[in-house]
């Protein structure tokens, strides 16, 4: 699957970890609305926080969407699956 604009995704960072950029007004498993992809970082449209900036590695994207509903198995994007 390749990563789009628009397509929604989760933040999946490992117990004790923290994004490169800073949590802002996101935390663990908030699902957003993805804005900008440029080269290993990403743009994501929250409820809580417009535009949070991240790196890809942070990110989940859902296998279905329940799983966006239920933050439940999602995989990590590898910067592999990029266009």
């Amino acid at each position: 699957m390749k990563l789009r604009v628009g397509m929604q995704v989760a933040i999946n960072i490992a117990e004790g970890g923290k994004p490169l950029y800073g949590w802002g007004d996101v935390k663990n498993g908030d699902v957003g609305t993805v804005v900008k992809v440029k080269e290993s970082d990403i743009w994501i449209d929250f409820p809580s926080h417009s535009h949070w900036h991240g790196r890809l590695r942070e990110i989940a994207i859902a296998q279905t969407p329940e799983d966006l509903t239920n933050q439940k198995a999602l995989y990590v994007l590898h910067e592999t699956l990029l266009p």
